[in-house]
């Protein structure tokens, strides 16, 4: 389960996004789902130490956009593609008469 996020503004203008309890697994989807949004300029991550229970993601958005909108519209679209998947997935298993539970 996710645990704090905090969001802050580097001196270079880029968004840091500290999530707690989160590692490379979400650090890489939603970066690089991030960086195919329109009005992100770059998205990237990083696990500070393997001991620290911490993801630290970095957005450099256009002008007027906030971040927070910005990032659930990447976990939407994650969300999108992971039940897309999961669709496909189980029309093939029936496809192929193998019987699993729901």
């Amino acid at each position: 389960m996710v645990g704090n996020i905090k969001i802050s503004k580097t001196e270079q203008g880029i968004y840091k996004i500290e999530i707690e309890n989160e590692d490379h697994t979400l650090g890489n989807l939603l970066s690089t789902t991030l960086q195919g949004l329109k009005g992100v300029n770059i998205a990237y991550y990083e696990v500070p130490h393997p001991l620290e229970n911490k993801l630290i993601l970095y957005i450099d958005l256009e002008e007027g956009i906030d971040p927070k909108e910005k990032v659930i519209e990447a976990l939407k679209k994650i969300k999108e593609m992971n039940s897309e998947f999961r669709d496909k997935y189980l029309q093939k298993i029936k496809e192929m008469n193998i019987d699993i539970e729901d």
